[in-house]
């Protein structure tokens, strides 16, 4: 059985347990080295896309994804912030940091680290020969390939029909489906992107630019009220590239 309210959480994409060393989370596991760093299924040309997170059209925190090139890969750091408050008081604090490690279009490794309003908990996911070590609060499994995270940044996700939830260290059952095109506000200006309807296991609207840029996500919390990861900048798409065409 799914936990509803930590699949909310993992759509999220939010603080750490302990601080991050210089060199990532991921100095703890040893790869080989890369020579493949580049993605060639990933769209982006930028170091950092932001997004703005709102609850009910007001920002209660920030998005920040980054990509870095290294011996071992390329690194790509998701770092989620959220705080709810009234007036005075904060009622919720949620922090989460995820570090994923890709060679070329293969992912080696996924570590995560979460505090949910003073609750901690990790989880990591590592290649091996055995297959995929997931390493979570409720114990070890080995899992096979074939699935994508749900850090979303990758446009590889679309195809999936399973995700690793980076909270849980659970594969979740998805179904993405392209709905509409519409334009979406950003600091660059209105850029064309397709919505896709993702329905499973998960329950959200997802968005993605001609060139494949993740533009950010929309549903809705437990509670009922409407979240959104709102693009502040997250690449934009050439003209040439401006049609949206998954969607047809």
């Amino acid at each position: 059985m799914v936990n509803n309210r930590l699949v909310i959480l993992a759509s999220l994409a939010f603080v750490t347990s302990s601080p991050v060393s210089a060199d990532g989370l991921h100095s703890s596991l040893s790869f080989p080295q890369c020579t493949d760093v580049e993605l060639s299924s990933n769209f982006t040309q930028l170091d950092e896309m932001r997004y703005d997170v709102l609850r009910k059209g007001k920002k209660i925190g920030s998005h920040i994804i980054q990509f870095n090139s290294t011996d071992q890969g390329l690194k790509i750091r998701a770092h989620t912030k959220m705080k709810v408050k009234l007036l005075f008081v904060t009622l919720f604090k949620y922090e989460y940091i995820s570090e994923e490690l890709w060679c070329g279009d293969k992912l080696l490794s996924i570590e995560t680290r979460v505090n949910d309003n003073g609750d901690k908990t990790n989880t990591t996911l590592a290649l091996t020969d055995k297959g995929y070590v997931a390493d979570t609060p409720q114990g070890t499994d080995i899992l096979a390939d074939g699935f994508q995270s749900t850090n979303h940044w990758n446009i590889a996700v679309t195809s999936a029909s399973q995700v690793f939830n980076t909270i849980t260290g659970e594969l979740n059952d998805v179904s993405y489906k392209p709905a509409r095109e519409l334009e979406l506000e950003t600091i660059d200006g209105q850029k064309l992107v397709t919505e896709y309807q993702v329905t499973g296991d998960l329950q959200i609207r997802s968005f993605y630019d001609g060139a494949n840029n993740w533009s950010g996500m929309a549903f809705n919390h437990k509670d009922g009220s409407p979240i959104e990861f709102r693009c502040v900048k997250c690449g934009f798409p050439d003209e040439s590239a401006s049609t949206v065409s998954s969607a047809q």
